[in-house]
């Protein structure tokens, strides 16, 4: 303390934040933000629900409500061999389709 007032040593900015990035480097970070933002709402969502349900509330509109909020964000779980998959607001896939499989060539026998 000096002269009775409190005094601010603390830096305004730390070096972790000056040294960050304002964008996303690579897609996958944005996918992990994406991810944790999802698991925090399907836990936060949880917790309300149980608490409710356990203070005797109804909860079959919020469970409905809670549903439409996940089935918008998309979880893909097991393989995606071979699939185009596009998803979020604007999103688009293009699929080229395979040629034509004709079978086995055919023997000549002249």
């Amino acid at each position: 303390m000096r002269c009775g007032y409190a005094v601010n040593h603390a830096p305004t900015i730390s070096v972790r934040e000056l040294g960050a990035e304002t964008r996303f480097q690579n897609v996958f970070q944005e996918f992990d933000v994406d991810r944790f933002l999802s698991t925090l709402w399907v836990r936060a969502q949880t917790a309300v629900h149980t608490e409710l349900k356990a203070r005797g509330y109804d909860v079959s509109e919020f469970e409905q409500q809670a549903q439409n909020i996940v089935n918008n964000m998309v979880h893909i779980t097991g393989g995606a061999h071979n699939s185009v998959i596009a998803a979020g607001k604007g999103a688009r896939a293009n699929v080229t389709a395979p040629p034509a499989r004709m079978g086995a060539p055919k023997s000549r026998t002249d």
